[in-house]
């Protein structure tokens, strides 16, 4: 059953999807959409299904693709403190140092920070996600998430498309 944390490919490189969210008949996926502008394809392949990228948001790094199947995602607000990046290849621990309603800072650990390819890994308070890894910054190791009501109101654009 595909669900947030699960890996895809598109081209030659791989993502994360973020969240998973019922959309009509189905499910729609939601990963940072610089993936696909690195991967220079809008296709992608999940746990043998092949799918298409069906909206880019013109406000956030946020791509959203369909799926037939699929366990949906519990979102709940992010808040100040603890959290984790949980996807199927890692769990790291971070914690959440600002908020706002679209955008949310985390500072990561050193010892066990995000690689390359990690964005779109979702990020867990008290087994919610409440955002998305879109970038980090090793130098200083801090983390940009999308917020899951940032996700929650560019999905509402997709669904009155």
């Amino acid at each position: 059953m595909i669900k947030a944390g699960d890996i895809f490919t598109a081209g030659n490189t791989w993502g994360v999807v973020g969240a998973l969210l019922p959309w009509g008949d189905g499910y729609i996926g939601m990963t940072p959409a610089h993936v696909f502008h690195y991967a220079k394809t809008k296709t992608l392949r999940l746990n043998g299904q092949k799918t298409k990228v069906v909206h880019i948001s013109d406000y956030f790094d946020l791509a959203f693709f369909p799926l037939t199947a699929g366990c949906p995602t519990v979102l709940d607000k992010p808040r100040l403190g603890h959290a984790t990046l949980v996807n199927m290849i890692s769990k790291r621990c971070c914690r959440i140092s600002n908020v706002n309603w679209s955008l949310v800072h985390v500072v990561l650990q050193p010892r066990d920070a995000p690689e390359p390819g990690d964005s779109g890994t979702p990020v867990i308070q008290d087994g919610k996600v409440v955002g998305m890894l879109l970038s980090m910054s090793l130098d200083n190791y801090r983390g940009v998430v999308i917020s899951s009501e940032a996700m929650e109101k560019e999905l509402e654009m997709v669904t009155k498309r």
